[in-house]
């Protein structure tokens, strides 16, 4: 029997650890506020339950059966009450869940090794066979994660490294609205796994973890490192909150290899799988989404945190539909009317090297949202501005 231990930081507030990338230029009572910010609490919160916590739920239904699996929690003692009843109330409904909560002073490397020391002497194994791996709370694995594992856990690979180094960035634009695109990525955080032999009452001290290595982008000149992209094992989340800002990610909206929600959820099986209903939303190439503004009446595109007025791509008649099921059409001066039955719209949409991408055309003309404008124009030539992104 082997034991892989799942470590989160979940929203945890340590002085010795506030240099982390989206903090690193505050104070430590800036960065403190930051973290406990409702709003990102909030969001933090929602991509915890929707991802990671399912994540860790999907591989512990699809384990082997030599392997034992841990998902460790490590948060704040400060951690508002509210947070912590969910936490809580995770941890009453999964028994392989454990948290543990820090204080600001805590050296949590130390008490990470006790709390693993202590589990696998009472496990009652001689020698064991143990990997560290970490995971950030907004982020998954896919539901194969513990048998594409079960490769390296042998007494062979211990003191050494896993990077699983292939998967998806899930860009949440808002609530409403991701896109998934491929990404591969040697050395990346989520996933990146330590494995070790740990003999029955050692020192804590003989406890090696993941974490141990400082940047997990240079593992590889800390330990040997195995990289594993043969499937897609990671899921990556970009939002306003994350490390790396989804500003830096806007080209992975629209660019070719966009990746349709259905081939995402044959490898993660907490995604949702394909749509809901025929009808998609559209992301221009700037990353914005199409709208309808109802007081103009015209075809807009505004920012991602938009949640109302969307315009929807009907994959049934190939048209442009409302959110209160009519189509679109265009006059002269690009000006909407409504229609009742599609095959009085004018406008032609036509999917575009990938069944996902398309574009939108008035009599031989595309239409073109434009960067500095928040209504379209129209473009005589096809380009990547004219190629909008069906989500």
């Amino acid at each position: 029997m082997k034991t892989c231990y799942i470590l989160i930081r979940y929203s945890m507030v340590l002085k010795r650890n506030f240099d982390f990338v989206a903090f690193r230029d505050n104070s430590f009572s800036d960065y403190k506020n930051m973290i406990f910010d409702s709003d990102r609490m909030r969001q933090r919160e929602e991509f915890f339950l929707s991802i990671t916590e399912p994540s860790m739920r999907a591989i512990k239904q699809n384990a082997p059966s030599d392997i034992r699996l841990r998902v460790i929690i490590l948060t704040s003692e400060d951690l508002p009450d509210r947070n912590k009843k969910v936490l809580s109330d995770i941890e009453k409904k999964n028994s392989f869940f454990s948290i543990i909560y820090l204080n600001e002073d805590a050296k949590y490397l130390d008490v990470l090794r006790k709390f693993i020391k202590d589990d696998l002497d009472k496990w009652g194994k001689d020698q064991a066979i143990y990997a560290t791996t970490r995971l950030d709370d907004d982020d998954g694995v896919s539901q194969d994660f513990l048998v594409q594992l079960k490769n390296y856990l042998k007494i062979g690979f211990s003191n050494m490294c896993v990077s699983f180094s292939n998967g998806y960035s899930a860009i949440h634009l808002n609530r409403d609205c991701t896109v998934y695109s491929d990404k591969h990525t040697v050395n990346t955080s989520p996933g990146m796994t330590f494995i070790d032999v740990y003999k029955k009452h050692s020192p804590k001290e003989s406890v090696n973890l993941v974490f141990d290595f400082l940047r997990h982008r240079d593992m590889d000149t800390f330990r040997p490192t195995i990289v594993d992209g043969t499937k897609k094992t990671i899921l990556y989340s970009v939002h306003e909150h994350s490390d790396l800002s989804i500003k830096h990610k806007r080209r992975e909206v629209y660019q070719e290899d966009k990746v349709p929600v259905k081939t995402v959820a044959e490898r993660f099986s907490f995604i949702k799988n394909g749509r809901e209903s025929d009808l998609g939303r559209l992301i221009t190439y700037h990353g914005s989404i199409l709208c309808y503004d109802r007081e103009l009446k015209r075809i807009v595109h505004k920012a991602p945190r938009v949640s109302e007025g969307y315009l929807f791509f009907d994959f049934t008649s190939m048209k442009l539909k409302t959110d209160e099921g009519k189509y679109l059409s265009l006059d002269s001066d690009l000006n909407v009317y409504l229609v009742e039955n599609p095959n009085d719209s004018n406008l032609l949409l036509k999917k575009e090297k990938k069944d996902n991408l398309i574009s939108i055309k008035k009599d031989d003309k595309f239409l073109s949202p434009k960067r500095k404008r928040e209504d379209l124009l129209l473009s005589s030539k096809l380009a990547d501005w004219e190629i909008f992104a069906v989500v």
